[in-house]
């Protein structure tokens, strides 16, 4: 509806400047930032989560009070001379309208144009209905709220009254207005420092962290790793046995039915010469896993070891029958390694031909040089595949 003469208000108030409130909404949206990355990334943890959700709090409540602390320096003027004031066009609003549908940016008249010039016209004075109340906001950066209020009323006819002179108004409200609008700057400031100095900390400490890491992996990946992790890396990277045993042991306490521990704690113990508590750790891990053909592998393997070639022959053959869909180059090499042992030339080809021929597999080298023998016998001067395996002083080829 058009708003009528006599409904015309007698107040006009200097808003916020609109970089403010972007800056608000901007630093509003770096607390929530902030805050998501403290809840959801692991390199936050402890004191220095709890140190970044309170800047980003801080961050919120800066960016909310810049929207919502909207200061307003009042300039009462009588109705007649805001008649006098023609540089608004009619303000239109829908009857059920909220707020934002009351905004709408004023044009100032050609008139008023002409007698200004065109700098003032792109200053564009908004217009807000607020009841039977209008408001002007004025966007020009860097005046002080005074300026612009006196400004506005020689320019459009108004009769302007500092604030003291206002009723319910105190001497100094305006500069209390710009005391506020600066604290306001330097409260957003310093909860965006302190919002990114646990970020940029944190990235300089993982740095560090991972160049120690690269001097020292060992010792840093034992220090932080879980007792299995810890003994996978003694036993893989270390070749630490009895320093893997006892990891393993300490990670069986508490997880008896873990397939996977057994099973390397079997490997642990037979490459310690502990052969028999090898195997019971196999069957123990083969009872938690049956179908799992890498620990039928493992039961073949310490039989294997303990130069049990019939039993060996057998555990291999459930080892290739399980996981014969996955490629086991290792198994087919030490299955056959096992054959060529117990006599079965025949077949051991068979396997190790297969196990050569997967280029993928480590285990391709040494079943190529197994394969070699077979036409030029192992020379006692050199360090033969099948010695683990073989019986002293026997050539089975």
């Amino acid at each position: 509806m058009r708003l009528r003469p006599e409904s015309t208000p007698d107040l006009l108030r200097f808003g916020t400047p609109a970089s403010m409130r972007a800056a608000g909404r901007l630093v509003a949206l770096a607390g929530v930032a902030g805050a998501l990355c403290a809840l959801t990334l692991p390199e936050f943890a402890g004191g220095q989560r709890l140190l970044v959700l309170a800047a980003s709090a801080a961050a919120l409540l800066a960016g909310w009070l810049t929207l919502l602390w909207d200061d307003r320096l009042e300039i009462r003027v009588p109705e007649r001379t805001y008649r006098r004031a023609r540089g608004f066009w009619p303000l239109r609003r829908e009857a059920a309208g909220s707020l934002d549908e009351f905004e709408r940016l004023a044009l100032i008249t050609h008139e008023y144009t002409s007698a200004y010039g065109e700098r003032e016209t792109r200053c564009a004075l908004r217009l807000e209905g607020v009841g039977r109340s209008l408001v002007v906001c004025t966007d020009w950066p860097g005046e002080d709220p005074v300026a612009s209020a006196a400004r506005l009323a020689e320019r459009t006819g108004l009769l302007f009254r500092p604030p003291e002179e206002q009723a319910g108004q105190t001497p100094g409200a305006v500069a209390a207005v710009a005391r506020r609008g600066w604290i306001l700057w330097a409260g957003m400031a310093c909860a965006t420092a302190a919002m990114m100095w646990p970020v940029l900390t944190g990235r300089q400490d993982r740095g560090a962290r991972s160049r120690e890491h690269d001097r020292r992996p060992g010792r840093r990946a034992e220090l932080r790793a879980s007792p299995m992790d810890q003994a996978e890396f003694l036993f893989f990277t270390q070749r630490d046995y009895p320093a893997a045993e006892r990891k393993l042991r300490e990670h069986l306490d508490t997880n008896p039915n873990d397939p996977q521990a057994h099973n390397l704690l079997a490997y642990a113990l037979a490459e310690q010469g502990n052969l028999e508590g090898a195997l019971e750790e196999a069957y123990r891990a083969n009872k938690l896993a049956p179908e799992n053909y890498m620990i039928l592998d493992t039961v073949a393997e310490m039989h294997q070891r303990r130069k049990e070639w019939d039993k060996a022959i057998r555990w291999y053959r459930r080892a290739i029958a399980a996981g014969e869909d996955q490629g086991i180059a290792e198994t087919w090499c030490k299955y056959g390694m096992t054959l060529l042992a117990a006599g079965r030339k025949a077949e051991a080809r068979q396997y190790l031909d297969m196990a050569a021929r997967n280029p993928y597999s480590p285990w391709q080298r040494t079943a190529a040089e197994v394969l070699a023998q077979f036409d030029h016998p192992a020379n006692l001067h050199r360090p033969r595949p099948l010695g683990p395996f073989l019986p002293r002083g026997r050539n089975v080829l």
